[in-house]
């Protein structure tokens, strides 16, 4: 029981260094974000240009696919939808980044958003490994480890 106990943990605490790695890779892209003239600068270059180009007539949602690669926030695809993306789809990524665009968005609207959600998505990292970390404590703890 001790052995698989430990093991849990030690799971739990390799959960909240990935989840702890995708903070700090999104709060330099945050950062990337902010420091820019333009997004069309970004890594989010395309997020912006689908949301430009597909919210003309109504509202849209745009989804960048992340990954986390060596540290860095990777753009693996963009794409508009309506509604929510299905778990499995959720969970090949390390994290999805939406914007609700209105029509005739302006730039810094777009990009006030862009950095509320990756701020978000930043806090959300950071509460799940923290959580990961309590609960390995509280396994550790219950072994006396």
């Amino acid at each position: 029981m001790g052995s698989e106990t430990t093991d849990r943990a030690m799971c739990e605490r390799e959960n909240a260094d990935e989840y702890e790695t995708l903070a700090d890779a999104l709060e330099e892209l945050l950062a990337e974000v902010g420091a820019a003239d333009s997004i069309g600068e970004t890594r989010l270059s395309t997020l912006f240009y689908e949301a430009r180009t597909n919210s003309a007539e109504g509202t849209a949602h745009v989804t960048a696919f992340i990954d986390v690669e060596d540290g860095v926030a990777v753009v693996r695809d963009v794409k508009l939808r309506d509604g929510q993306w299905s778990g499995e789809t959720r969970a090949k990524y390390d994290a999805l980044l939406s914007v609700l665009v209105e029509p005739l968005m302006d730039s810094s609207e777009f990009k006030e958003t862009l950095r509320y959600n990756i701020q978000y998505l930043i806090r959300g990292a950071r509460k799940n490994a923290a959580e990961c970390r309590r609960r390995a404590d509280d396994l550790e703890a219950a072994t006396g480890e």
